[in-house]
């Protein structure tokens, strides 16, 4: 395993905003995400670097320098995507020692069949 110099956070997404944004105002942007990769980059230079790949998962704040009302974004992600993540973060915050990808399948699979029941 190569030595890390460098590590770099890249964010993907989109959300919807309720208001016009000004070009060239400066804001504070509070949003949970969740890690969906992680890549290493040999820099040619003797150096490595690590990328996280992250997206949001909640509710996003944005807020002026000023600290106006904060405008409440909402994610622009289909209702599955939204519902995986909200898994996820039981998964994370209730101890489930089954690694999340096994859990969510039996999870899903016990949904699935309730509803033929």
């Amino acid at each position: 395993m190569p030595k890390i110099s460098d590590f770099l956070l890249q964010l993907t997404g989109k959300a919807s905003i309720p208001e016009k944004l000004e070009i060239g105002e400066d804001l504070t942007i509070g949003l949970g995400v969740n890690i969906y990769k992680s890549e290493i980059t040999n820099n040619e230079d003797g150096t490595w670097s690590e990328c996280y790949k992250v997206k949001p998962t909640g509710e996003i704040l944005i807020t002026n320098k000023w600290g106006k009302t904060p405008i409440k974004a909402k994610l622009r992600n289909s209702p599955q995507t939204r519902f995986r993540w909200a898994l996820l973060k039981y998964h994370r915050e209730n101890g489930i020692e089954k690694d999340f990808e096994t859990w969510y399948s039996e999870y899903i699979d016990n949904k699935i069949a309730e509803l033929f029941q």
